[in-house]
């Protein structure tokens, strides 16, 4: 009796792992494989969160595959019934086409040249949304520049900085990638996407007690007291933050001197090319917050790893219920695994769309 207990128990553990690793949408209906009558058409090339309404895919992307009833059928057997996941193990753009593989419950598929093609494979079933790469904002840092870079800045180890700490001496040398650009007592390190630029944020004795941003750029701004959390960095390393937060508030401090107030700074964050701050709101993570202005408010959690931000910080995409949002209105009913991509310069978001009803598939992309 005990063995049937412990069995049941790692039957349900694995059943839970399972549903966190294959994102799961929900279906509005409770019985889909049995349904003969046609849906009501409430799609609309527009729709607010709360509407009811979602974007026609086809307006967006192109049917790539319609699944049988038995394939539903088999789709569908997730937790709890009306489920179905989809999900990218790879993408890339090659000759300014999206390319990729695509997996659901069943099977692997190759997309290449507008076509879908079974490879044979079987889909992987431990796929953790959060770990795999999707290029959202949750994917901004790189993956060659860990946390340990900041232990090997006092070590004197690493690739990417270095201190030359000497015993005795109270400021010490930043150097990154074999170049000096900083004299710390002690300091904060942050990077771009690509590590590509370095800055930190520290406190230096001298002649006193001074804090300041260094850029491994070369630029440099004086700081308020204090100020030791990571710095963050553009995309393209030409802009550089830190951020004071005091009992009065949150205040953004560039590298090019500009101060910026940041209105319920909820912590994290980004800065854009543009000098723009990003944030979720402290009263809640369903409030993007750029600067001190409010430019989305949802009635559902804001999952990082589906949030997208154009590169002129005026287009974005985020999750919804059951959905993918994109600002202008479009909402896409049972959409999963978004997935960005630059083509020709454009900054475009991917992702599958299927109706659980009919088994169409699409595969959709809008620019941001």
């Amino acid at each position: 009796m005990r063995k049937l207990v412990y069995t049941l128990i790692l039957l349900s553990a694995t059943q839970v792992l399972h549903a966190q690793f294959l994102k799961k949408l929900k279906s509005k209906v409770n019985d889909i494989v049995n349904t003969t009558s046609p849906p009501p058409n409430n799609s609309n090339t527009t729709g607010s969160p709360t509407d009811g309404k979602f974007t026609d895919p086809a307006r967006f992307g192109v049917l790539i595959k319609v699944y049988t009833k038995a394939e539903i059928n088999t789709a569908m057997q997730g937790e709890g019934g009306g489920n179905f996941g989809l999900h990218f193990l790879s993408f890339k753009v090659i000759n300014g086409q999206f390319t990729g593989q695509i997996a659901d419950v069943m099977a692997v598929y190759d997309y290449q040249n507008g076509k879908l093609q079974n490879t044979g494979q079987k889909p992987p079933q431990n796929i953790s949304f959060n770990d795999a790469y999707n290029g959202s904002e949750k994917d901004f840092q790189s993956t060659d520049f860990s946390t340990l870079d900041a232990t090997n800045a006092i070590l004197k180890k690493g690739p990417h900085i270095q201190s030359g700490r000497q015993p005795g001496k109270i400021d010490q040398e930043f150097t990154f990638k074999g170049k000096s650009f900083a004299r710390f007592m002690s300091a904060a390190i942050g990077h771009n996407a690509d590590s590509s630029v370095v800055a930190a944020a520290g406190m230096s004795y001298g002649k006193g007690v001074s804090y300041v941003m260094t850029s491994s750029t070369g630029q440099t701004t004086p700081l308020p007291g204090l100020v030791m959390a990571a710095p963050l960095i553009s995309p393209n390393g030409k802009m550089c933050a830190a951020i004071s937060t005091t009992a009065t508030g949150s205040t953004a401090y560039r590298i090019d001197g500009t101060k910026i107030v940041l209105a319920d700074y909820g912590g994290g964050g980004w800065i854009r090319n543009s000098g723009a701050v990003f944030f979720l709101s402290s009263k809640g993570n369903r409030t993007l917050m750029r600067n001190n202005q409010i430019v989305a408010a949802t009635p559902f959690p804001i999952d990082l790893k589906q949030l997208f931000i154009g590169a002129n910080d005026d287009a974005f995409c985020w999750p919804g219920d059951h959905c993918l949002c994109f600002s202008d209105n479009t909402r896409f009913e049972n959409a999963d695994f978004p997935v960005k991509v630059t083509i020709n310069g454009k900054d475009v978001v991917y992702f599958t769309a299927v109706n659980v009803i009919t088994g169409m598939l699409y595969l959709c992309h809008h620019d941001l």
